[in-house]
């Protein structure tokens, strides 16, 4: 949903969001997800904008997206036959894959003349992961026995991310030129705990 919020529509809102469930393509597989996005828009003048956005999402899945099938059986030939498409080679009742994501920012925008615009971005994230997966490792000479090994990982990161530029416009003779020219700044902390 979208819209103004005064009358001289100086003042702009929107919200976007998704909620899903759906069964993945492996046998006891599933994923929910769950994200808001409002934001809203400030234009004091013609020339001048401020958006304030913002994000929540969250993702529930049951199983892992490690599920590699080897490619006897697949790809290749076996002399077992075939592995269905959606045979699920982990542990479903303790594999899954959820993550969390909150993001905040503004982008700012301002032509200060008719041949330059300048403009100001600012986002910070935070990620956090929980998984748990059993995998497969290699499948043995008789090509019906597989070894498998568990992976786990505990993740959190935070990164906030600035853009600055300025946007020059100029024609000579007939070429008419777009000059774009700015600097950004990057910076990411995070920690992973990781076992198997």
């Amino acid at each position: 949903t979208t819209g103004p919020l005064n009358e001289e529509g100086t003042v702009l809102y929107r919200v976007s969001g998704i909620g899903l469930s759906t069964d993945l393509q492996a046998t006891d597989n599933s994923r929910d997800r769950v994200a808001v996005a409002p934001s809203l828009t400030w234009r004091p003048t013609a020339e001048t904008s401020l958006t304030l956005l913002s994000l929540y999402q969250r993702d529930t899945t049951r199983g892992s997206p490690m599920n590699y099938l080897p490619a006897a059986g697949t790809a290749l030939w076996n002399p077992n036959g075939r592995l269905p498409t959606d045979v699920y080679l982990g542990e479903p009742e303790w594999d899954r894959w959820n993550r969390t994501v909150y993001a905040i920012g503004y982008l700012l925008e301002h032509a200060a003349t008719d041949w330059l615009t300048l403009r100001n971005s600012y986002r910070y994230l935070h990620n956090d992961l929980d998984l748990r997966a059993v995998y497969r490792r290699a499948l043995a000479a008789d090509y019906r026995t597989l070894t498998r090994s568990t992976f786990t990982a505990v993740e959190a990161a935070d990164l906030q991310t600035v853009d600055t530029n300025g946007e020059i416009r100029f024609t000579t003779g007939p070429a008419t030129h777009t000059v774009l020219l700015g600097t950004d700044y990057r910076w990411l902390q995070g920690s992973t705990l990781r076992g198997a």
